[in-house]
């Protein structure tokens, strides 16, 4: 084939002139012949010299940062972890965490080291909490991390999860915003350490919460005792006085005229030395005195009647009573 040297269109051999510009085509050409191309990246190899297989490309700085990075990465344990933490701690502060980190060791399901360049951690996993990721991470420097972010989302460990958090926001120190689950969280050692002993009981406290969960969800339901088909003998006088103390709770809670409602009661003390049996409530920063030496009948007969009064429809109250059974009233 030839090519036109002006605007290198191809012809085949027969044509001698580019039907473009008029330009006298080239002499023949092998389009599989070998090309010399400009060299990349920098690397002139000689024409006649075959490109070896493995040319070794300049390296960008990120590169390079990441190679050295990864070069001094290192896997702590026990001895190189407290022997660092004492370059940067008091002797009473390695102490501390040394407490927190034989409470883990014993009780965690995993205690995993980490492999920091520079500060040496240890990772704590609770199955309660996840079963794939760490709860906690301390590092030699003495900072702490709350690692909730990347917890567990089954229903299960969420509910140990807000324990843990709950118990955690009565520490002083321990800033728990109300996103919390979206967030890994930095305590500083001046804040926690001081502290590692209610640390280590808000953790036994979420942990044995989930367990008591689960021995509850594992349990017969309690039996359901509905106001329509309850024969008085079959109730205690003491439950239908927790069913009693539960209504007029509420009806506190709902700020409802005691004086209208049918029922003895008081704020005098001395007035309530007068029943023979009084009942104390606390409403807000008062308390209150109210009847209760009452047959079970009479109570059912004045829980019915309170509910009336403060306007409830049937099937309002719902009541779980200390000992698992739950009463529906009218």
């Amino acid at each position: 084939m030839k090519r036109c040297p002006l605007c290198n269109r191809t012809y085949y051999d027969e044509f001698v002139f580019c039907l473009e510009d008029g330009r006298l085509l080239s002499p023949p050409y092998d389009p599989a012949e070998t090309q010399i191309l400009p060299a990349r990246y920098g690397v002139d190899l000689p024409p006649t010299e075959m490109s070896p297989r493995n040319v070794s490309l300049p390296e960008t700085k990120k590169e390079t940062e990441k190679t050295e990075t990864i070069a001094k990465r290192r896997k702590w344990n026990e001895a190189s972890f407290f022997e660092d933490a004492k370059k940067y701690l008091k002797a009473d502060e390695v102490e501390k965490i040394w407490q927190l980190y034989r409470f883990s060791t014993k009780y965690a399901d995993r205690v995993a080291w980490g492999t920091g360049p520079q500060r040496g951690t240890f990772n704590v996993q609770f199955d309660p909490f996840s079963i794939s990721k760490s709860l906690y991470s301390v590092y030699s420097d003495g900072n702490l991390d709350l690692n909730f972010q990347w917890l567990s989302e089954d229903e299960k460990s969420v509910a140990v999860i807000e324990k843990f958090a709950r118990e955690l926001k009565r520490l002083r120190g321990f800033n728990i915003p109300y996103n919390f689950r979206k967030k890994f969280i930095r305590v500083h050692k001046d804040h926690w350490l001081p502290q590692v002993e209610n640390f280590i009981k808000a953790i036994r406290a979420a942990i044995r919460s989930g367990k008591e969960g689960k021995r509850k969800s594992s349990d017969p339901p309690p039996k359901q005792i509905n106001w329509s088909d309850l024969p008085d003998r079959t109730t205690s006088l003491s439950k239908w006085k927790e069913v009693l103390r539960k209504t007029l709770e509420r009806a506190i809670l709902e700020n409802a005229d005691l004086s209208q409602l049918p029922i003895k009661a008081t704020q005098d003390k001395n007035e309530a030395s007068e029943f023979k049996s009084a009942m104390q409530l606390q409403a807000g920063n008062q308390e209150i005195y109210v009847e209760s030496n009452l047959s079970a009948s009479a109570t059912r007969k004045k829980v019915a009647n309170l509910l009336r009064g403060m306007g409830k429809p049937d099937k309002f109250l719902r009541i779980e009573c200390t000992d698992g059974t739950v009463f529906e009233l009218p």
